[in-house]
């Protein structure tokens, strides 16, 4: 028997975690849900008894953010790719500086990053009678679609995915497959091309050097941050601001898991790191292009930046912003909060959809190249709808609810 419990992800975005059963027990993922300002961050549930083996996607905390959590109770072999371990070691840290009382054991985290065992793509892992194999997903650094076969059945995890090339990555490896776990956080809409949406940056920045104004890039430190470094490596004028430094460090180690990664390691050495408060006022006072934390305005050195930004300067968000957050405001209402203060932002603010998630036709897409049997859908606002019309496909598809159960063969 194989079956498919979800603690997590399920007709919402964050908290992902998949409990996969055959004669052993794999849990994907285990994250967080970040939720509105002043609320506390959701968990997914926990699995009943001891699982074999944790497979983490990314690096991004609503997928690893809670795996310490599991070593409160035991030690267990963790499955991920050589980036994935280095970008868990930086967010925890961070996590933990940010949390007073973070929600597992201090040790906890210290032990998960010692039971990591490194994959690289298209290596595969065999486990009892399982064999795991990472693909390249091409959301950040080190992201992986698994597929476990079992009893010649083929089950594949997207985890977060992209299907299109990008400066940085080369786009998702579908991989056909009985059962599909899908992400599916943008089902109802595609994304703009994404080299117009680049040379569009690279207009914004060019028309606000040449006036003497700072380009402010607030950036996700894992995957965005690293993408606008390549983006404008033409530019002689670009800092590197907060938690992205470490992250483009750690993305520099690791050029097999990139695209071009010399182009990549060129446009970073280009690149000036802003180290001390007072370095924040000589670019203010000169002019330049700041990419700095964090993406959605919720602390970080960003927001040091926007009340201090000349007439000439512009600030261009380029992810997606969680209802409540400070980038939400700013987008909808040109306002944010600035030390329990509401602050009207006059510098204009633009919006460029450089998601490093697949749009609905690419999503379309690289589901018909996997070609499943039967699809499961999460990670998303829109799950219930999007299955529907895979059902109206042809697809045997579901959205299934947190805590449900199916057996899959």
């Amino acid at each position: 028997m194989i079956s498919l419990s979800f603690l997590g992800a399920a007709r919402e975005v964050g908290r992902s975690a998949i409990l996969l059963e055959t004669d052993s027990k794999f849990l994907f993922d285990y994250g967080i849900k970040i939720n509105r300002k002043g609320q506390p961050p959701s968990f997914p549930l926990e699995p009943v008894g001891y699982v074999d083996k944790v497979i983490i996607s990314h690096g991004h905390l609503d997928h690893i953010g809670y795996l310490p959590r599991i070593f409160d109770h035991y030690n267990v072999q963790v499955l991920a790719t050589a980036p994935t371990h280095d970008i868990a070691g930086l967010l925890f840290r961070d996590a933990e500086k940010l949390e007073r009382t973070p929600p597992y054991k201090k040790t906890s985290s210290a032990k998960a990053l010692g039971f990591i065992k490194r994959l690289e793509y298209e290596k595969p892992l065999n486990f009892k009678r399982n064999r795991i194999t990472a693909y390249d997903a091409g959301h950040i650094i080190g992201a992986m679609v698994t597929l476990i076969e079992y009893a010649h059945h083929r089950i594949v995890y997207t985890g977060d995915m992209k299907y299109e090339d990008t400066l940085m990555h080369r786009k998702a490896v579908p991989v056909r497959c009985d059962t599909l776990v899908t992400e599916s956080t943008y089902s109802s809409r595609p994304h703009p091309p994404r080299p117009e949406l680049e040379k569009k940056l690279i207009a914004i920045a060019e028309q606000t050097i040449s006036k003497g104004g700072v380009l402010l890039l607030p950036a996700f430190a894992v995957g965005r941050a690293q993408e606008l470094v390549r983006a404008l490596h033409m530019f002689d004028n670009v800092y590197l601001d907060g938690m992205a430094i470490q992250a483009c460090e750690i993305a520099l180690n690791h050029p097999d898991f990139m695209r071009e990664p010399g182009k990549y390691e060129s446009a970073l050495g280009n690149v000036t790191y802003i180290k001390k408060p007072n370095d924040r006022a000589k670019i203010l006072a000169r002019g330049g292009i700041v990419i700095t934390t964090a993406g959605m305005l919720e602390g970080g050195p960003a927001l040091s930046y926007i009340p201090r930004l000349n007439k000439n300067s512009r600030i261009v968000m380029t992810g997606h912003c969680v209802e409540g957050t400070n980038g939400r405001k700013l987008l909808e209402t040109k306002t944010i909060t600035l030390d329990k203060k509401e602050f009207r932002v006059k510098t204009p603010v633009d919006y460029l959809d450089l998601s490093a998630h697949a749009g609905r036709d690419d999503l379309l897409r690289y589901i018909n190249k996997c070609a499943p049997e039967r699809i499961f859908v999460v990670h998303g606002d829109d799950c219930v709808n999007f299955a529907n019309e895979l059902s109206g496909m042809g697809y045997d598809a579901c959205a299934p609810s947190v805590g449900e159960r199916f057996e899959v063969k």
